[in-house]
């Protein structure tokens, strides 16, 4: 088992069954459960899952544009769905940061 310190992890990436945990220092950790069994423990004030493949940390979002693209502060582009906006765009103008 891998500990994960939460303040240090950016997001949650979906492929195929397994989940890649993406951390600020840049390492990356591969469980083998998908996305989903993660999302009641992640999702909360702080985390929002703005797509059905990923799961993000409010923390680390430098800007949102409204081609529904999440920038984080290290560079990485997140899509966000459609469907998944209104609740996203909700969660990000409440969050109190950390």
């Amino acid at each position: 088992f891998q500990v994960i310190d939460l303040k240090e992890l950016m997001f949650c990436a979906s492929d195929k069954g397994y989940t890649t945990f993406h951390l600020k220092n840049g390492k990356k950790y591969i469980a083998s459960k998908p996305l989903k069994e993660f999302e009641e423990q992640l999702t909360d004030k702080y985390f929002t899952r703005p797509h059905q493949s990923y799961i993000v940390s409010l923390k680390f979002i430098d800007r949102y544009d409204k081609s529904g693209t999440i920038h984080l502060k290290n560079g990485i582009k997140i899509p966000v769905s459609s469907r998944k906006k209104d609740n996203f765009l909700s969660q990000l103008f409440s969050w109190n940061k950390w």
